[in-house]
């Protein structure tokens, strides 16, 4: 890979004991009284049919209720995230090929401006697209997102971009719709579901930004959630 290399490898540095289970096509986690609810994952599932696979997950509190403080500085600052890990290779949505895992994800970050189509997103829940790899100073599970070219001039110089895809967050559920086409043959998607904070370094040096990991749906990142057709 790194990406084959990097499952087995996220899988052993665990150790944290947030077990989940997979269940038919989708994945539980039991409730976590020392996790925030907002992010304590109970499911994570993704289901497809004929245009769209829909990217879901359920917590145990109010989705999106809390968001990240802003410092005035994107040295430094904090993003929080709902993230769905898959198996698919970087490339496969215009990211150098075979740099790391694909993630989906949908974002809050109040200290990095981005606006698309005329619309200021930061700090507004909003998708985004990355590229994580093995981050050995990035504590328990050791991610951090894969550096390159920044999407746009003044961004980080990570794999990230915005991604222009319908979602929704509300109540206790997070869902990204994502077009059958761009991503291929459904069949072949293997996936997780992840809360974290993603830490921008302090001086902005490597690891530019770490992944302070929540809660994982399969307890040890190991991409057992499969796609349920409808």
């Amino acid at each position: 890979m790194r990406a084959n290399g990097f499952v087995t490898g996220a899988a052993l540095l665990t150790g944290l004991g947030l077990g989940g289970v997979a269940l038919a096509d989708a994945l539980t986690s039991p409730d976590s009284q020392a996790i925030d609810p907002s992010f304590d994952i109970r499911t994570a599932e993704v289901t497809a049919d004929a245009e769209t696979l829909r990217f879901r997950m359920t917590v145990r509190g109010a989705a999106g209720a809390r968001l990240p403080m802003p410092t005035g500085q994107l040295a430094g600052s904090e993003m929080l995230a709902y993230l769905w890990p898959t198996n698919f290779d970087s490339g496969i949505v215009g990211f150098p090929p075979r740099r790391g895992l694909l993630v989906l994800g949908l974002v809050s970050h109040p200290d990095l401006v981005e606006t698309v189509g005329g619309k200021q997103l930061s700090s507004n829940w909003h998708p985004h697209w990355f590229v994580v790899s093995p981050g050995k100073s990035c504590g328990p599970f050791g991610l951090a997102m894969e550096e390159g070219p920044p999407a746009t001039p003044g961004g980080l110089p990570v794999l990230t971009q915005v991604a222009n895809l319908p979602f929704t967050i509300g109540n206790s559920q997070v869902e990204i719709d994502v077009p059958r086409k761009l991503l291929g043959d459904p069949g072949r998607l293997r996936y997780d579901g992840m809360t974290a904070t993603l830490l921008v370094s302090a001086t902005l040096s490597s690891p530019v930004v770490c992944l302070r990991v929540t809660d994982v749906a399969s307890g040890r990142l190991t991409l057992t959630g499969t796609v349920t057709q409808q």
